[in-house]
């Protein structure tokens, strides 16, 4: 009674940038294995507060496609030189994919409702 509402809670977490997408992914993959249903309830809760993570969601989602698209591009480039490269040039940009990859699987796990902002279908 008298306290903040849902509304105004929602508002504070995302105006204030308490939570945001990239903190959200981070404590999916850090607590997402081990607690599952509590980690899944956070997340999903920090989307229902404020829809405005849905967009924020998106933007990181494009924003990872951009970088992953220019990596592979340059990857790509440099496997025409005229001078191959050594495994550990290629060692940084394939820890990237798989660090990448495993971070956005995690999220997806305990925040299935996400798939279609970072597909960009929603």
């Amino acid at each position: 009674e008298g306290g903040p509402t849902v509304s105004s809670h929602g508002r504070l977490l995302y105006d204030c940038w308490l939570l945001d997408v990239p903190k959200l992914i981070d404590i999916a993959c850090l607590w997402g294995h081990s607690n599952p249903s509590l980690t899944a309830s956070l997340v999903g809760s920090v989307f229902q507060l404020h829809p405005g993570y849905f967009d924020d969601l998106r933007g990181c989602a494009s924003t990872v496609a951009e970088n992953l698209a220019a990596l592979a591009s340059s990857t790509t480039a440099c496997l025409h030189d005229t001078v191959p490269p050594t495994p550990v040039a290629l060692a940084e940009p394939a820890a990237y994919f798989q660090d990448t990859a495993a971070s956005l699987t995690a999220f997806l796990n305990v925040f299935p409702a996400g798939t279609d902002a970072v597909l960009g279908i929603g």
